[in-house]
């Protein structure tokens, strides 16, 4: 078997189908097949999939108690006998030629692992993210993570999706089961600190539908925490601490979006938070901050009570926005 095409699912009876088209039709030369995990979805997801193996002897069913996306992709690469691996989510698309491609790239080049750009598909807007615009290999494990780390020089994304993985190196690393937002972005660094060549492609890879009851979306402050933790994760484990001011970087752009939703849940912990932004060494990052979250930082440092003023405007609309969208749904 040359590639496993891993996909968890948790109650996407409106989508799934879509992504099972999609990875049936592709062109592919070799023998491949899509592990579908059901995540213990309580709608029609598995009926919609046992429907599908009946036309099909590609598609292997595994219905598991649901325990999030990290688990059931974990139990997805127990079950895959490809020599590559990819993964899919349950309601996204594939560019037909981009596994035939990535799997000549892997065998031609000795790649750990190759990644496609990506295409977000929005209700009313495609944006396409554009990682590279021509074919980069990258064989330094220390460039691979500066280019994983700088926001300014971003070449390898943070999403598992996207990217075909020589299968032992998955299988070194597999997803943390703890985490509920950013597990790709963990994922994706452990495979990094065992990777010495890989290959970028201009091609795109999928098409990532964007929902808003998706994880991302639905985030709060115990999730930002979450990402607190990874980026901790990165820190401990950078064998190169030339790179943590990258780290740094990211750090303060999430204690920024922590402290957003701490005062949006009217928590009192906002205020540490602050403080905790203000104790980052911001004149050391200072030159490679964006400008939003320069002036963010001098809002927080002179101006706290204009700055107050200003994420309760925000809270406002975003209160507003749910609402006149509850409305609307009505």
């Amino acid at each position: 078997m040359k590639l496993s095409i891993i996909v968890p699912v948790y109650n996407l009876e409106n989508y799934v189908s879509r992504t099972l088209d999609s990875l049936l039709a592709i062109h592919f030369s070799y023998d491949y097949e899509i592990i579908v995990v059901n995540d213990g979805s309580t709608d029609a997801s598995e009926a919609i999939i046992r429907d599908y193996q009946q036309k099909t002897d590609k598609i292997r069913l595994f219905t598991i108690e649901n325990g999030g996306v990290s688990n059931a992709r974990n139990v997805g690469i127990g079950y895959a006998r490809g020599q590559y691996i990819t993964f899919m989510d349950g309601d996204d698309t594939v560019e037909p030629c981009f596994f035939e491609k990535a799997v000549a790239e892997l065998e031609g080049g000795h790649y750990d692992f190759v990644q496609g750009n990506y295409v977000e598909v929005h209700e009313n807007r495609v944006v396409p993210r554009i990682f590279v615009e021509r074919d980069v290999e990258i064989t330094g494990r220390k460039e691979m993570l500066e280019r994983y780390l700088n926001q300014n020089k971003l070449m390898i994304h943070y999403c598992a999706c996207g990217k075909v993985f020589r299968a032992d190196i998955v299988r070194q690393i597999c997803f943390d089961r703890t985490l509920s937002v950013a597990e790709d972005q963990k994922f994706v660094f452990d495979a990094l600190c065992v990777c010495s060549r890989i290959k970028l492609l201009a091609d795109v890879s999928i098409n990532y539908f964007q929902r808003g009851s998706s994880a991302y979306h639905t985030l709060n402050s115990g999730k930002i925490r979450g990402k607190l933790a990874v980026l901790e994760h990165f820190r401990q484990n950078t064998p190169y601490p030339e790179l943590i001011w990258m780290i740094d970087c990211r750090r303060v752009l999430v204690l920024q979006e922590l402290y957003y939703h701490l005062c949006l849940e009217k928590d009192s912990r906002a205020k540490e938070v602050r403080r905790q932004i203000l104790a980052c060494p911001i004149r050391q990052l200072w030159p490679e901050l964006g400008n939003t979250t320069r002036k963010r930082l001098l809002l927080h440092k002179f101006a706290g009570p204009l700055y107050d003023l200003y994420f309760r405007y925000r809270i406002a609309k975003t209160r507003l926005k749910a609402f006149i969208d509850s409305r609307t749904i009505s």
